[in-house]
C-alpha cells in the first residue's frame, strides 16, 4: 500500500440514505467528491419516521458525529429528516460545529441552499402534454396545500397553462399527501363521476401516480387512450406497475455535485468549473404516448433483479440463526464476517463500538457510554491487518482509516437496541454507491444479537434471571408478596407522604373450575395481570400478585384527592369490556376496592390485611346472596347487561322468561343488587361510555351513538347526572392520570 494520504472529508448528512432519493443524491455527491479526492462521510439513521418512536430514538445518536473534527464541511439534506425534533437538534449539531456547510432540499436562513427548481420542472411537465400530445384538459395532484414544494409545483403547472392561452381552473388543481392513496382517491372520484375525466394528470410525485394508474386500470379505464399519466421523481418502482408511467427525474445527482462544488470553493477559494444543471430528465413510458426508452427500462429491469438477488440471498441465508447460536462476541463478529457478502458492493465493513457497551442499561444506571471506542474489522478489501483499533468517539472512526490511495464514501449507521446504542457500524464503497434496504434486515439481526450476548454476559441480569422466583409471580412478572415488602423498602427510603392502594379480587365466589374452566381460571389471572399493570405510569407505582386471584396496586406519587377512584373505574370498565372475566366468569367473580393512608410505617402484611378485610366484607355479602334462591338468574341479568350494553333489556321480556310479575322482578333485582334494574342499565352504558372515553378517540357523538344515544345532549345530562363531569371532563381527567 503506497502513497498514502489523509484527505479532506465532506460529511453528509441524511435520514435513511437507502430510499432511492437519497440513493440518487449521494451518487451525485461522491461522484464529484471523487473528482476532487474528497473523501465523503454519510452520517444517517436507519429507520427515520416522521413522529417519534421512543423505542428506535437512540439511533438519532449517530448525528453527534457532526462535531467530529476530522470534518472539513458539511452537506444537509434537509427533505430527508422527516421528523421535527430530529430536524432542530441536527440543526444545533451544524451550528455548533461552525463548519462550512450547503444545505441542499431545504431553505434554512444563514446558510447556503440548493433546490431543484420545481416550478421550471413542472412547466416543462405540462408544456411535454400540451405541445407533444396536444392535450388541454389537464389535471394535477400535488402535495398538501401547506408545504411550499406542493405550490412550488402548482405554480409550474399554471405558468405553463397561462403560457398556451389555457385558462386555469381552481377545479383542476387536487391536493394529495404525496403518498399513494391520494392518487387512489382522486381516480375513485373519477371513476364515480364526481369529477370530469381530464385528458391528462400531472402528479407531483411518482408514488401518487402509481396510484392514481393502478386504480384507472383495475377499472376498465385505458392509459393513455382514455388518459395520460405523468409522474415526477422517478423512484425506480415503474416495473411493477401498468403501463409504463413516464416521468420526470429531478437532477438529484447534479444538485449533489454541485453542492460539493460550492462547498470546495468555501474551503478551499478555488474556482471548480460549473458545468451543471439542475433541469430534470423526461424518463419515457407508456403512460402517455411517447413509448418507453429502452435504455432506461433495460437498467431499472437489472436494477431490479440485483434487488431480488440479494434478498433471494437475505432469505435463504443462516445469518440470524448462526447469530443467534454465539456465545460471546469474538464469535458473533467471527459469523458477521462470514456474512458481509449480504452487505451489496461493500468494500470494507468496520464495527465500531463504545469500550462498555456490553454494560447494563444505560438510561437506568445513569452511567455514559465510554469516551473510548473500538474498531473490528469484519471486511475489508485492502487491509488484511484483523487487530481491534481504539479512538476517541468524537472521531467518527479510527485515523487509519482515513488513510487509502483512492477517495472513498464511508457510511456510517447506528447499532443498537432499543434505548442503547452500541456504536456504529462504517461501509466503506469505493464507487458512486451505497447499502439498500435489505441492509436495514441485516444490522437489524446483528443489533439484536450484540443484546443477546449482552445478556448472556451480564451477571447481574443472570442474577436477576435467577431471582424471579423469588421475588416475582411467574405467571404475571409482577411482584410476589416477598417482592412486595422489598418495594415497600425501596418506596419507604423516598420519604412518601402517603400511599394510595387498589386491590383487584377475580374468582371471588369459587375456587373449583372444571379442566376446561382451569384453563379459563388461568387466562383471567393473566388478563387480570396485565389490566392492573397498565395503572403503573411512574416509577413511584408498583403491582405486585397477592395470590392467584388477588393483585395491588401501590402507589405513591402524591396524588390529587379521588385519584384512587379513577384507578378503580379504570380497572372496572376494562375488566368487564377488554378481557372474558365478566363473560366467562359474572359480574359477581370479581371487585375492585382502594384505600389512602398517611401512615407510610405500614408493612406488606398490614397493608394486605387492610385490603383483605374490605375484600371479605364484600365476600360475604355475596354468599349471603348466593344463598337465595333467585340470586344466580339475577346474577346472571347483570352480567348480561354489563357485557352486552347495547342490547336492549326490557323487564317485560325478562319476567316472561322467569315467569315473575314486573313488581316481584323489581323488588328482587333492587334487593340483590342496591340498584334498580332502570338504573342498572344506564351505568352499563355509562361504564362502556367510559372506556370507549378512555380507550379510543371518538366524539362526544360517536360515543353516544355507540352506547345507544341518538340524543348527544341528552346522553351528556345521563352521563354527568352518573358521574358529576361531562364527557369530556371525563376523558381528560381519565387520560391524564
Amino acid at each position: 500500500m503506497n502513497s498514502k494520504k489523509k484527505r479532506t472529508i465532506f460529511g453528509v448528512v441524511a435520514g435513511q440514505v437507502a430510499d432511492v432519493e437519497q440513493k440518487h443524491l449521494l451518487k451525485g455527491i461522491i461522484s464529484q467528491a471523487r473528482c476532487l479526492d474528497i473523501d465523503i462521510a454519510v452520517i444517517s439513521n436507519l429507520y427515520n419516521p416522521e413522529q417519534t418512536r421512543s423505542e428506535i430514538n437512540c439511533e438519532n445518536k449517530i448525528y453527534d458525529i457532526i462535531l467530529s473534527p476530522e470534518l472539513s464541511g458539511i452537506i444537509l439534506s434537509a427533505e430527508s429528516l422527516l421528523n421535527r425534533e430530529l430536524q432542530t437538534y441536527v440543526m444545533e449539531l451544524v451550528k455548533k460545529s461552525k463548519l462550512p456547510t450547503v444545505v441542499v432540499f431545504g431553505q434554512i436562513e444563514g446558510f447556503t441552499c440548493l433546490c431543484a427548481d420545481d416550478v421550471a420542472d413542472f412547466e416543462m411537465m405540462t408544456d411535454h402534454l400540451i405541445e407533444k400530445h396536444n392535450i388541454t384538459k389537464i389535471d394535477m395532484l400535488t402535495g398538501p396545500e401547506s408545504i411550499q414544494a406542493s405550490l412550488s409545483r402548482a405554480e409550474g403547472y399554471k405558468k405553463s397553462l397561462e403560457a398556451h392561452g389555457i385558462k386555469f381552473e381552481e377545479s383542476r388543481l387536487h391536493f394529495g399527501n404525496f403518498w399513494y392513496e391520494s392518487g387512489e382517491a382522486l381516480a375513485m372520484k373519477y371513476i364515480n363521476k364526481e369529477l370530469p375525466m381530464p385528458e391528462a394528470v400531472v402528479c407531483a410525485n411518482d408514488y401518487m401516480a402509481y396510484s392514481l394508474c393502478d386504480t384507472l386500470i383495475n377499472h376498465g379505464i385505458k392509459i393513455p387512450e382514455d388518459i395520460s399519466v405523468v409522474g415526477y421523481e422517478y423512484v425506480d418502482q415503474r416495473i411493477y406497475h401498468q403501463p409504463l408511467l413516464t416521468t420526470f427525474n429531478k437532477n438529484r445527482h447534479g444538485i449533489g455535485a454541485e453542492a460539493v462544488r460550492i462547498l470546495y470553493e468555501k474551503i478551499y477559494n478555488k474556482k471548480v468549473e460549473d458545468t451543471l444543471n439542475f433541469k430534470s430528465e423526461v424518463i419515457y413510458g407508456n403512460s402517455c404516448a411517447c413509448g418507453p426508452s429502452h435504455i432506461h427500462l433495460n437498467n431499472e429491469m437489472k436494477s431490479a433483479a440485483l434487488t431480488r438477488h440479494y434478498i433471494d440471498m437475505s432469505i435463504h441465508s443462516q445469518f440470524e440463526h448462526r447469530l443467534t447460536e454465539c456465545c460471546s462476541f469474538f464469535e458473533l463478529v467471527t459469523v458477521a464476517q462470514k456474512f458481509t457478502y449480504l452487505i451489496r458492493n461493500a468494500l470494507g465493513v468496520y464495527l465500531c463500538v463504545y469500550e462498555n457497551w456490553y454494560h447494563n442499561n444505560f438510561e437506568k444506571t445513569k452511567e455514559k457510554n465510554s469516551d473510548c471506542m473500538i474498531c473490528y474489522n469484519i471486511r475489508d478489501h485492502i487491509y488484511t491487518d484483523n487487530v481491534p483499533s481504539i479512538f476517541q468517539k468524537n472521531s467518527p472512526m479510527p485515523a487509519s482509516l482515513w488513510s487509502h490511495e483512492t477517495p472513498l464514501a464511508f457510511y456510517c449507521c447506528p447499532v443498537f437496541f432499543q434505548n442503547k446504542l452500541f456504536g456504529y457500524l462504517i461501509i466503506t464503497y469505493d464507487e458512486a454507491d451505497g447499502y439498500d434496504s435489505i441492509f436495514r434486515n441485516w444490522i437489524k439481526a446483528f443489533s439484536n444479537a450484540m443484546e443477546f450476548i449482552r445478556m448472556k454476559n451480564d451477571i447481574s441480569y443472570l442474577l436477576k434471571c435467577q431471582n424471579v422466583p423469588e421475588k416475582h409471580d411467574p405467571l404475571t412478572g409482577m411482584y410476589n408478596i416477598n417482592g412486595l415488602s422489598y418495594a415497600l423498602e425501596v418506596a419507604k427510603s423516598s420519604s412518601p407522604e402517603q400511599f394510595v392502594f387498589v386491590m383487584l379480587r377475580i374468582n371471588m365466589l369459587s375456587d373449583n373450575f372444571t379442566p376446561t374452566e382451569q384453563e379459563k381460571k388461568l387466562n383471567s389471572t393473566v388478563q387480570a395481570g396485565n389490566i392492573i399493570k397498565s395503572l403503573i405510569k411512574n416509577e413511584k407505582e408498583f403491582c405486585c400478585t397477592i395470590d392467584q386471584n388477588t393483585f395491588l396496586f401501590i402507589g405513591y406519587a402524591g396524588y390529587d384527592p379521588g385519584y384512587e377512584e379513577i384507578l378503580c373505574d379504570k380497572l372496572n370498565f376494562n375488566i368487564i369490556h377488554n378481557t372474558d372475566i365478566a363473560r366467562t366468569f359474572g359480574m359477581d367473580s370479581f371487585t375492585v376496592i382502594s384505600h389512602r393512608t398517611s401512615d407510610t410505617s405500614l408493612s406488606s402484611e398490614d397493608i394486605t390485611n387492610l385490603m383483605n378485610l374490605k375484600i371479605e366484607k364484600i365476600t360475604n355479602e355475596y354468599i349471603e346472596k348466593i344463598k337465595e334462591k333467585e340470586y344466580k338468574n339475577f346474577s346472571q341479568i347483570k352480567t348480561d347487561i354489563y357485557t352486552q350494553p347495547l342490547y336492549l333489556f326490557t323487564t317485560e321480556a325478562l319476567c316472561r322468561k322467569f315467569c315473575f310479575s314486573e313488581g316481584y322482578f323489581r323488588s328482587l333485582y333492587k334487593k340483590f343488587n342496591n340498584i334498580s334494574f332502570h338504573q342498572d342499565c344506564i351505568i352499563s352504558k355509562i361504564t362502556y361510555a367510559k372506556y370507549l372515553l378512555y380507550t379510543s378517540a371518538a366524539d362526544n357523538t360517536s360515543v353516544a351513538s355507540r352506547c345507544g344515544y341518538e340524543d348527544e345532549k341528552y346522553f351528556q345530562r345521563i352521563f354527568k347526572k352518573c358521574t358529576g363531569l361531562t364527557p369530556g371532563q371525563y376523558r381528560n381527567i381519565i387520560s391524564s392520570e
